[in-house]
């Protein structure tokens, strides 16, 4: 070593550090014979991507899929989005049933399911919810009152109602 500290490191390493040790040989790959070698990984082990479905394709999954997406904005109209998420449960069923006898896929099906489902679900509470008996005299109240204050009048008057038209907040 040199006296001089602003001298650079010997050549290979720093200073004040040892020398690194040899790295070793990377294995060298065998011959391939028969038997030897990575084995290939089985369907559905960790670390393997999806397989794609084999099989021809069931229609039947994409109409089912519109019909359910069309029913969401008709929630305005309960009636329509039910009979409508009724029918995009049927055809989605029914193109997934003839997807497994024909061992192929229906793409689209599982959405129009779940979609489909959620549609019924929200169409069927709105339906319920509109056929209690205080939603019925709230909404015939608000509809023979002429001026805003009748109507004002009537938010007071079945604000007060807690749920299910019991008396009383639906806190208490």
């Amino acid at each position: 070593m040199t006296d001089n500290p602003w001298a650079p490191p010997p050549e290979g390493q720093q200073a004040g550090q040892r020398p690194a040790p040899p790295r070793p040989e990377p294995p060298r790959p065998e011959p391939s014979r028969p038997g030897w070698g990575p084995r290939p990984r089985e369907e559905g082990a960790p670390g393997t991507p999806p397989r794609r479905p084999s099989g021809p394709v069931v229609p039947g999954g994409r109409p089912a899929l519109l019909l359910a997406l069309v029913a969401l904005p008709a929630l305005s109209a309960p009636e329509i989005s039910v009979i409508l998420a009724v029918g995009a449960l049927v055809l989605a069923a029914l193109a997934i049933r003839d997807a497994r006898r024909r061992n192929g896929y229906a793409p689209g099906a599982v959405g129009a399911l779940v979609v489909g489902s959620c549609v019924l679900s929200l169409g069927v509470s709105v339906l319920v919810a509109s056929a209690l008996p205080s939603t019925a005299k709230y909404r015939e109240c608000r509809e023979l009152a002429l001026t805003h204050s009748a109507r004002a009048l009537c938010d007071e008057r079945y604000e007060e109602r807690g749920p299910f038209g019991l008396e009383g907040r639906a806190g208490r």
